[in-house]
């Protein structure tokens, strides 16, 4: 009773987890026969276990409890054996049991254990444990039926607590953000931006700020009122948020105005972001209204421009008057800045083409594989810059330079052209059957002169497919409609570069004779967590497989990606969990290295059966998207309609229909632990389901595949 009564103490008067997680394993190793006690958590990562606090009778079992790895795989042996391990996966105590002996080997830290109970702690009734709490015991006759309940008391009070904290927390983020659009306020972007400043000066970085205004802001509001106005509000919001992913932040700063920080790095091109903003303002305010809306924005550097974020704010607004003062719909830099990012793009300007001829432009490879089939089947040359200590210089350091050049972009074509003949000579000489694609900037494809600097440099096409954007088709498509029907001629294979990023991505592909779609590595990194950017890559795959051009997949940087790409149907891929651009002798060298254990055989749903591995991505967005709340017009209610004749016998079918129709049904509640326990279900009964069809007879891997 003194232990419950200390603990309840403790829970009342403690504001952070791990500063309660310490006092309460005190607690117990003061007030109980227990030798140690301690509280796992997941690292940062997630796939890892952690010590977050530990108390012990004596120092040397501290250390020795501190010094553990616990793990949530079971195959890590040992301490995948662990038993808060085993309480963190099966989520129910364990014990009283012996340690692992392997566990204690050596370590005299660990001798004389003769007990060890586990508790999982819960923030929902039903949820996943968000942490283990544990005892050592000399012998287990001291795991009392007392001592039990009061474990168990503390499992569930410590769960009730972080509950509460997340409550907190939850108020706590109202505080800061604004309650119209959800965007950071004013006061917590100043805050962020100082600490990022304070950050930035230590360690030599540089930042960005922008100020953006809307233009016609206020005549919209006072003709149509304010509803009108919060809606134009809240579709510009969501669209800078949307463009913004990579920045520190993106804030309401109060009226029609908005800002955002970012890392900067010289040779990073603000020209591209700005233009990509001030369109997200007109498209936001098009889908709201007809009268025109658009922006004026500001762009000011630390350290250049101020020390601080009140100096650096000021220079900001007087960048986006200046931008206003231009002609509106338009962006501006402040001061240093500008004549900083001229230098550097005169020094590119200056010293790139003696860079060619010097040998210093050299072009990486990094290869393209058919997981499927089980073979290296290409490889991408990458542009590289040696610099005279030695050192890589990658392309986000001059290639936005060099592309809006028709000089420097033409000479870096007629280079790659020279250098694919010869990588493909060499690939041949070597037994290596694989294609060479090459990267041609639009400026050189569309140039009058690029099929006689094709046709004199590298005649003949075959082994080697040129990649473009579909820029080119933006500026002229007529002309590189026939541009590209003389290259398939001379034998070259096409490929569209960052398939999906663009707002013609699909009409192109049926303009442009392509061979071959490269799906952004944008859509490939969210695809896991977004369904939006899962129902792209799925329609990408789809439009592939009916039009015949092969899909390779960028960005695949690990083997879950991979794992979902070939669930989905995917063959190809390109991406560091494959391998990095290589320079060209450590490419020969690695290729016969990875070719024979490349192949990876994951079985493929059916086309209409996508819907389901959308289930075992991230988060549905039920309270997101209005549309999303009936259960029947939403994508997997669809697909539960669409299959069930086929599917229902399959034992998790109709209870994953059931948790379906549940969840919508709770999205439209306040109740948001039983949402979150119940999106847990539902994947467990999706993953149930793929790997029942997976397995039915008659399904193959990966491919277009007939009906059952």
């Amino acid at each position: 009773q003194e232990a419950a009564l200390l603990a309840q103490q403790e829970m009342l008067r403690s504001t952070e987890p791990i500063e309660l997680f310490h006092r309460l394993t005190d607690i117990i190793v003061s007030q109980t026969d227990c030798i140690a006690a301690y509280v796992v958590i997941p690292d940062e990562h997630g796939d890892a276990l952690k010590i977050a606090a530990v108390a012990a009778r004596d120092a040397a079992r501290r250390n020795a409890i501190e010094g553990l790895v616990p793990s949530r795989d079971p195959q890590h042996h040992p301490y995948g054996q662990m038993l808060v391990s085993r309480a963190f996966r099966e989520g129910i105590p364990i014990g009283p049991l012996p340690p692992h002996p392997d566990i204690i080997g050596n370590n005299a830290g660990l001798k004389g254990l003769g007990a060890v109970v586990a508790w999982p702690i819960r923030i929902a009734d039903n949820g996943e444990p968000v942490a283990v709490l544990a005892i050592e015991l000399l012998a287990r006759r001291h795991f009392t039926l007392r001592l039990q309940q009061l474990m168990q008391l503390l499992a569930e009070n410590i769960g009730s607590f972080l509950y509460q904290q997340q409550l907190y927390r939850q108020v706590q983020d109202l505080v800061v953000h604004d309650i119209l659009t959800g965007l950071p306020n004013r006061s917590h972007f100043e805050q962020s931006v100082s600490t990022a400043i304070t950050q930035a000066r230590g360690s030599g970085r540089h930042l960005a700020i922008g100020l953006l205004d809307l233009d016609g802001f206020k005549e919209v509001n006072d003709s149509h009122g304010h509803s009108v106005g919060d809606a134009i509000l809240q579709a510009v919001a969501q669209r800078l948020q949307d463009l913004c992913k990579e920045s520190l932040m993106v804030a309401r700063m109060g009226g029609d105005e908005f800002a955002c920080c970012l890392d900067w790095q010289a040779g990073d091109d603000l020209n591209m972001v700005s233009q990509k903003a001030l369109l997200a303002v007109i498209d936001g305010a098009a889908t709201v209204t007809d009268m025109p809306v658009s922006g004026s924005l500001g762009w000011t550097i630390f350290p250049d421009d101020g020390p601080d974020f009140k100096t650096l704010f000021a220079h900001a607004d007087e960048a986006m008057y200046a931008a206003k003062a231009a002609g509106k719909s338009t962006y501006r830099f402040y001061g240093g800045a500008v004549a900083a990012a001229a230098e550097r793009r005169i020094q590119v300007h200056q010293d790139f083409l003696l860079a060619i001829t010097h040998g210093d432009i050299v072009f990486f490879l990094q290869p393209q594989a058919d997981v499927v089939a089980g073979h290296i089947d290409g490889a991408e040359m990458l542009a590289r810059w040696r610099q005279e200590d030695g050192r890589w210089r990658g392309p986000g350091k001059f290639m936005s330079i060099v592309e809006q050049d028709h000089r420097l972009i033409r000479a870096l074509g007629i280079h790659a052209l020279q250098e694919a003949v010869r990588l493909r000579e060499r690939c041949r000489s070597e037994g290596l059957h694989i294609r060479l694609s090459l990267n041609i900037g639009a400026l050189h494809f569309l140039h009058p002169d690029f099929l006689e600097d094709v046709a004199r440099y590298c005649p003949q096409g075959g082994g080697l497919t040129i990649e473009i954007t579909e820029s080119i088709a933006l500026a002229d498509l007529r002309h590189a409609q026939q541009v590209a029907m003389i290259l398939k001629e001379r034998g070259f294979r096409l490929a569209l570069d960052d398939f999906g990023t663009g707002y013609s991505s699909m009409l192109y592909t049926t303009q442009l004779p392509f061979d071959e779609l490269k799906l952004d590595q944008n859509f490939v990194f969210r695809f896991r967590r977004d369904n939006a950017s899962f129902a792209v890559a799925g329609a990408a795959r789809l439009l592939g497989d009916l039009s015949g051009r092969s899909m390779i997949a960028e960005g695949i940087a690990n083997p879950a990606d991979l794992t979902l790409w070939l669930r989905m149907g995917g063959r190809r891929i390109q991406g560091y969990h494959l391998a990095p651009p290589l320079p060209e002798n450590a490419f020969f060298t690695w290729y016969p290295c990875l070719q024979p254990v490349l192949r990876r055989s994951v079985a493929a749903l059916l086309l209409e059966d996508l819907p389901l591995l959308s289930h075992m991505t991230g988060d549905a967005s039920y309270r997101q998207d209005p549309t999303m709340l009936a259960a029947s017009s939403c994508p997997m209610g669809k697909w539960f309609s669409l299959r069930r004749g086929e599917y229902q016998y399959i034992p998790a079918f109709l209870p994953a229909e059931r948790m379906h129709q549940r969840l919508h049904a709770l999205s439209t509640g306040a109740d948001e632990k039983a949402l979150r326990a119940a999106l847990v279900e539902m994947r467990i009964l999706s993953l149930a389901l793929y790997e029942a069809i997976a397995q039915q007879p008659g399904d193959t891997a990966n491919g277009l595949q007939d009906r059952p």
